[in-house]
């Protein structure tokens, strides 16, 4: 069972709890993407079985990280994967979320694990489809300033974040306010800092040839309106990876574990088939 209060990250950002990873028979390893907390995975994380070993690597500026350096995909990998690599645990199940999938990609290559499974939420599509993407939602804030002038950022935020959470063409709920004039919803407000930090590294990436070549089961569980990570390039990226397929949630832009919670029952129905034709 999880602890109540888990203790913070250490210096390398990662938080563990659960069995001690020297004793684990299972590790579970779970990366936010940006602006995401790691109570994101609360369902998947919550009364896990005897045996397990929670591994939680937090973004910097959350959960108790210090706001320190920019978020590197690869580099992070291979830290991990050292840490992982010494445990003697049988089975590895990954699960990330955005950039935190792509640390998970480069991740899967690097393990030794005998059974790694990655759950790939929500999964930066490689360079340059993300960094054209991002680029082009510069007319989304532009469209937002419009509809809103003389807003605070907190406000242009939410509304940007909305289009994340249901991309553009799809309806969603008008702006809500709180009593005290503040936007309501699940959304982190960052600072320029931030955004920088979460977003620069994973702007440029693309899969090494051992995250290509690993094939531990892979799937995709992707919104097929994301506006950050459309999903022709994560379709032609699952179509290149071994072992790799997708799962697609209708009219969901960049955060369908958000608007389809079911999406965590779904990743535990692959963890129990372990990547084979569900019957």
């Amino acid at each position: 069972m999880r602890p109540l209060s888990p203790p913070g990250p250490d210096r390398d950002g990662l938080r563990l709890s659960g069995t001690p990873l020297a004793e684990a028979r299972r590790i579970l390893v779970t990366v936010p993407g940006a602006l995401t907390r790691l109570d994101a995975f609360d369902p998947l994380t919550e009364n896990l079985p005897s045996g397990t070993a929670l591994a939680e690597l937090a973004f910097p500026g959350l959960d108790g990280r210090p706001l320190q350096g920019r978020v590197r995909m690869r580099p992070a990998a291979r830290l991990l994967a050292k840490r992982l690599n010494a445990a003697p645990a049988r089975r590895i199940d990954l699960v990330g979320i955005s950039a935190g999938a792509g640390i998970c990609l480069e991740l899967r290559g690097l393990l030794t694990c005998p059974d790694v499974t990655l759950a790939a939420i929500a999964a930066p599509a490689p360079f340059p489809d993300l960094l054209a993407t991002t680029m082009g939602m510069s007319s989304d804030l532009w469209r937002i300033r419009r509809a809103h002038p003389g807003a605070d950022w907190p406000v242009i935020w939410y509304e940007l974040f909305q289009v994340l959470m249901f991309g553009r063409d799809t309806p969603r709920p008008k702006l809500t306010l709180d009593d005290r004039g503040r936007p309501t919803g699940p959304s982190v407000t960052p600072t320029a800092r931030m955004l920088f930090s979460h977003g620069s590294g994973v702007a440029f990436w693309r899969p090494s040839a051992r995250a290509m070549q690993a094939d531990t089961p892979l799937r995709f569980f992707h919104g097929s309106h994301d506006t950050v990570s459309p999903s022709a390039g994560i379709a032609r990226l699952a179509a290149r990876m071994e072992n790799a397929d997708a799962r697609w949630y209708r009219d969901r832009g960049h955060l369908p574990h958000i608007m389809n919670p079911q999406l965590f029952a779904d990743i535990r129905r692959f963890w129990l088939y372990r990547g084979k034709t569900e019957s």
